[in-house]
């Protein structure tokens, strides 16, 4: 339940900066697709990036921010690039 909720909210976000900043739209379709390109392959690096990074931390707290920190803005992205 939790996994669509997530979604549900980022998509929701994506849609709001999507309305709410014109300018970051892409200008054509080449652009979009650069756009949607860009954001799966940093979305599908992130488990490699956190891989390597959550050892390096000490607490389990400071480990579940960093995944938060990262998370959100990549799911976010990658559900605007779909808005597009």
């Amino acid at each position: 339940m939790l996994e669509p909720a997530m979604f549900i909210g980022l998509g929701l976000v994506a849609a709001w900066a999507y309305v709410n900043h014109p300018r970051l739209r892409p200008g054509s379709l080449i652009v979009a697709i650069i756009h949607v390109l860009v954001s799966f392959a940093g979305f599908a690096l992130l488990p490699a990036v956190l891989g390597s990074l959550l050892p390096l931390l000490s607490t389990r707290a400071s480990q579940l921010y960093v995944v938060l920190l990262l998370l959100i803005p990549a799911l976010t992205i990658c559900c605007s690039a779909g808005c597009g």
